[in-house]
């Protein structure tokens, strides 16, 4: 009787700790989401407004592209994004962070229920929502700079957006592959492989070498380990791939990079051993400064599914599966580190350190590893026979831990919040002045001084120097001869 009220308490806890730790990260979520509604147009904003505003989309990025004259003509997705996202209305900016931010939990949630299905260990949908809501949040408040990242939608265009909807398109794979054994999948399914993997490896090249990895990788494996629906993994992958180094071709010899000499390939093989140097500090530096987020990015998931796999309704694992746990905790990291050294690999081909914005995806890779790894964990201590005769009472002994470990993301949501009046105030400031530049230009003005508002997230401003590429992007964008902010 005692041991059934123990299991009662511990099945109460858990749900209550799940469900707990969601509400919370989605809560600081919200409150990132809702800051990004005080963004607004900033620096790349207005030239990318003013290319596409050169005719048809489509022809006003091809020529941007042949041109090279923009600094970053070669990324022909990003264009595309911006002129989906101008779609949304005057207030596309403000509502972007919020769209993108559902739509990548969202698309997390369907990769991981797939990739759990693929290595054959059953999980519930809010078990699910909840590892995704925790790489969500985890990622969000380590980022290197996050109004970059989630609020100044040039640079989401180019290093969040990808992030975005990778995991859509590898949830997509994953489960045309698992349902091959039913019907293989038709052309039509390679095709859109093809072209969507080519449309993302248009957004940078820090995602694009990222995905020519993971291809490689996945076809390696596939290929070795065979199975029932190989020919259906090795086809959708190989479309994948190609699409993929399609892009990475668009991008890397572009006319821009010709122009400017930036596509020596004897740099190579040098910008591959120094991606590695590179991975390698950023993971010491994660370790090392954040120490805090990075425990709690592993204890929530060990904890979780410590319980779920100690509760005495759930069989122990069978000798098979307890071999593939072990070897998955080894090779998981060793993935997950080459992974970041392909996303570095394009800044070490430029021969500098990522920056903050660029390390997004290796932030996103290093909370990944600890979240998969911290279940892995969760799952193989589950297995010792230390807790068998004990289970019944180590079970809600380990939610009760849980539960306490899931109020943790309150106190990053709360100050975020305190973050909101900085924000406001930057935002009237820039109406204000927006509609004083409108205003000015509608009674016949020309040329026009206005006030210099202070960067936020190390984003340009405008300059005191008519010819800054800032001044002649915004310029433009008004309809402006010349516009200064001394």
């Amino acid at each position: 009787m005692q041991k059934s009220n123990q299991h009662s308490v511990g099945s109460f806890l858990l749900r209550t700790a799940i469900g707990v730790a969601v509400a919370v990260e989605l809560f600081a979520l919200g409150v990132l989401a809702y800051l990004g509604s005080f963004t607004r147009y900033r620096a790349d904003d207005y030239c990318e407004i003013s290319i596409l505003g050169k005719g048809p989309a489509l022809l006003a990025i091809y020529r941007n592209y042949m041109s090279g004259e923009y600094r970053a003509a070669n990324r022909f997705s990003n264009l595309l994004f911006v002129d989906w996202s101008e779609a949304l209305g005057k207030y596309n900016v403000q509502f972007l962070p919020t769209i993108m931010i559902l739509v990548w939990i969202v698309g997390l949630i369907w990769l991981i229920y797939q990739v759990f299905k693929l290595i054959g260990i059953h999980i519930s949908l809010l078990t699910a929502i909840l590892l995704s809501t925790s790489i969500v949040f985890f990622s969000a408040i380590q980022a290197p700079n996050r109004f970059q990242t989630f609020f100044w939608r040039s640079s989401v265009a180019t290093h969040f957006a990808p992030l975005v909807f990778m995991p859509l398109m590898m949830g997509f794979i994953l489960f045309q592959v698992r349902s091959a054994k039913s019907r293989p999948p038709a052309l039509w399914v390679s095709l859109i492989v093809c072209a969507v993997s080519f449309l993302l490896g248009g957004f940078s090249e820090p995602a694009t070498a990222f995905m020519f990895v993971v291809y490689v990788f996945s076809l390696l494996y596939v290929w070795w380990n065979g199975g029932s629906e190989q020919q259906t993994a090795l086809r959708l992958l190989a479309s994948g791939l190609f699409g993929t180094f399609l892009a990475l071709c668009v991008l890397f010899f572009a006319p821009g990079n010709l122009l400017h000499g930036k596509t020596s390939l004897s740099i190579l093989p040098g910008a591959v051993m120094e991606s590695f140097w590179f991975a390698f500090k950023f993971v010491r530096g994660t370790l090392l400064t954040l120490p805090l987020p990075t425990l709690i990015s592993v204890l929530i998931p060990g904890l979780l599914f410590f319980c779920l796999y100690i509760n005495p309704d759930n069989r122990p694992f069978h000798p098979e599966q307890k071999r593939r746990i072990k070897t998955l905790l080894i090779l998981v990291p060793l993935l997950h580190f080459l992974l970041i050294a392909a996303s570095f690999a394009p800044s070490a081909y430029g021969q500098a350190y990522p920056a903050e914005r660029a390390r997004f995806l290796g932030r996103f890779l290093m909370t990944a590893l600890l979240i998969f790894e911290g279940a892995l964990l969760g799952m193989w201590f589950a297995q010792f026979k230390g807790f068998a005769p004990r289970r019944d009472l180590v079970f809600p002994i380990a939610g009760f831990t849980l539960l306490i470990l899931g109020f943790y993301p309150l106190r990053a949501g709360f100050t975020i919040l305190n973050q909101v009046d900085g924000y406001k105030s930057w935002a009237s400031a820039w109406d204000a002045r927006d509609a004083y530049i409108k205003k000015s230009v509608a009674e016949g003005v020309r040329e026009l001084v206005v006030v210099q508002l202070d960067s936020i997230g190390d984003v340009l401003e405008y300059k005191a120097d008519p010819i800054s590429w800032v001044n002649v992007c915004a310029a433009e964008y008004y309809g402006l001869n010349s516009l200064v902010a001394p």
